[in-house]
């Protein structure tokens, strides 16, 4: 009897551990496939990744910066540079003006362990641009971020999402940007889209 008892706890405890760990599965099963520091290796404020989670290709920007007013003017130059006026421009932007004010009230309510990471997502359903803030540490290769809900998610149009992960790649990558775009034109075509 007490080892049956036993048994059942036992089993009781994984199941509670595999649903524990099922809330952040997809997000750690996160491939990073290229990284880039921006804006340089020697000034870090972030970086630049083309990852791949759960089959759907993204273009992941990593901030952990101090100088979240130069970086929000420099991104908020570059779309307006690509795009004008254009409606998912100005969703976009809006939604990153709302991201930089949230992340400079909890860097100075939590300290320098908060990164802003915003999420170019391509997925089989939908185009979105997803914005968290994540618990991170540096390492030696770059960046290390945790695993976190999404705070805002904006649906955007495929082609906009898409000209804007190769946008933003060559922006990072610069003279090294082919092959992280040889790449994502085949996570696309994998996917049945066209490589763009």
């Amino acid at each position: 009897m007490r080892k049956r008892i036993r048994v059942s706890l036992w089993w009781l405890l994984l199941g509670a551990a595999l649903a524990h760990g099922a809330d952040d599965a997809g997000f750690n099963k996160t491939e990073i496939l290229a990284r880039a520091y921006v804006p340089n290796r020697l000034v870090p404020q972030g970086e630049v990744r083309l990852v791949r989670r759960n089959g759907d290709p993204i273009v992941q920007t990593v901030l952990h910066t101090g100088f979240g007013k130069v970086v929000l003017s420099r991104i908020t130059e570059n779309e307006r540079g690509n795009w004008g006026d254009q409606q998912d421009a100005a969703n976009y932007i809006g939604a990153l003006q709302d991201a930089f004010s949230e992340y400079e009230n909890r860097r100075l309510k939590q300290g320098r362990q908060t990164a802003l990471v915003i999420e170019f997502i391509d997925g089989p359903d939908s185009a979105r641009v997803e914005f968290r803030f994540s618990p991170v540490s540096r390492e030696r290769s770059g960046f290390d971020i945790h695993p976190s809900p999404a705070w805002r998610i904006v649906p955007v149009s495929r082609d906009y999402l898409r000209r804007n992960q190769e946008f933003i790649l060559v922006d990072a990558f610069k003279d090294g940007a082919a092959k992280p775009l040889d790449l994502l034109h085949r996570f696309r075509s994998d996917q049945g889209g066209a490589p763009s």
